[in-house]
């Protein structure tokens, strides 16, 4: 297969527009068959929380490019302006991160509260757990930032919580 087009976008989330549970799409036609299969009475979105415009999505399949997402067309058969930066598929990493170890920590009997922090670039910039029972908090950083904007970045979450947990000061 090519060099994929990083314009393509790649991911989605299911269930409504603001929805935390993302998919990623298959690039080759055989996967994509399986993947729709597979979700068959699911609808798919351009999700906000993906930094995108939250309009819905369908699947295309080709044989000589890459599968992926695209916008309905309106009326006019134009597709939606949508400003989403990020469509590749590692775009809704923040949401595998927060989904994944929230699960993992509750199977491991720790509460756990996540939330996705949007610091400047886009609401995958970063996701904070907070661990009331060791009343600590951690941060996963998924944007490249300088070190001031980062350390006010790390400070914020003191005005009404307990600090991130910062091992790299130590």
């Amino acid at each position: 297969m090519s060099v994929v087009d990083t314009r393509l976008v790649q991911t989605a989330v299911i269930g409504t527009r603001d929805s935390d549970q993302p998919v990623i799409l298959p690039e080759e036609p055989y996967n994509l068959d399986q993947f729709r299969r597979h979700f068959q009475q699911k609808r798919f979105w351009c999700g906000t929380l993906l930094g995108g415009c939250g309009e819905e999505l369908m699947t295309k399949r080709y044989e000589s490019k890459v599968c992926h997402f695209a916008h309905f067309p309106d009326r006019t058969g134009l597709a939606p302006t949508c400003h989403r930066v990020a469509n590749g598929a590692d775009s809704p990493d923040h949401l595998f991160i927060k989904r994944d170890l929230t699960d993992w920590l509750k199977t491991q009997g720790v509460r756990v509260q996540a939330e996705l922090r949007n610091l400047g670039t886009g609401p995958g910039d970063a996701v904070d757990f907070w661990l009331p029972s060791t009343h600590q908090r951690l941060r996963f950083q998924l944007c490249l930032q300088d070190y001031r904007t980062w350390y006010r970045a790390k400070q914020e979450p003191t005005r009404s919580t307990p600090p991130v947990d910062d091992q790299s000061s130590q």
